[in-house]
């Protein structure tokens, strides 16, 4: 049996097994200005791509992305670790967040005093951790984490998950794992 013939035009996306078992945590935020609103979406799944937990965040009204991911980590890092037990986690979130943290810890990103603390809040958390990693996920591999987030700006009320996700992601984590085809224009600038 012979593998696809390859496709220049084409990428698959699947599912990527962590190292080490870890748990891995895709992060996402969204800002309606349109509507003033903001909110957040998270999604954990075992080493086995196994959901476990997810929530659409509702937040306060904000333009700054990094408050919106820093505010959802922050949702999401106390039950992962309280309430599941986990301490072994690969975090994914936007480029945008991950080269933000090391701007701010190298100093060359200032924060409000209010972000500040909220960053410091999110690694106060993280390095109670036994073992975390910080990455950086491209859009099509976080379709489930952005889908929670746009379902943030439509609810009252945060939505948080145990055991078994939403209706609305439920495609979307299966398809993580057996993969999909899309096109390669959807990775050009």
């Amino acid at each position: 049996m012979g593998s696809l013939p390859s496709n220049p035009h084409v990428r698959h996306i699947s599912w990527k097994p962590t190292v080490d078992d870890n748990w891995t945590l895709h992060v996402s935020g969204i800002v309606s200005p349109h509507n003033e609103v903001s909110a957040g979406g998270w999604v954990l799944r075992d080493h086995n791509s196994v959901f476990k937990a997810s929530a659409s965040v509702v937040l306060s009204y904000t333009t700054n992305m990094m408050v919106i991911l820093l505010q959802t980590l922050l949702h999401a890092l106390p039950i992962i670790m309280l309430s599941l037990g986990v301490d072994n986690l690969d975090i994914l979130a936007h480029e945008y967040f991950m080269n933000g943290t090391m701007a701010i810890e190298n100093g060359t990103y200032q924060l409000s005093d209010g972000t500040y603390q909220l960053h410091e809040d999110c690694f106060h958390w993280i390095n109670s951790m036994r073992f975390v990693t910080l990455s950086a996920v491209n859009n099509l591999d976080n379709l489930a984490a952005i889908k929670l987030a746009q379902m943030g700006t439509e609810i009252s009320e945060t939505d948080q998950r145990l055991g078994t996700p939403p209706e609305e992601i439920a495609d979307i984590l299966t398809n993580d794992v057996i993969g999909r085809w899309v096109p390669i224009s959807m990775f050009l600038p």
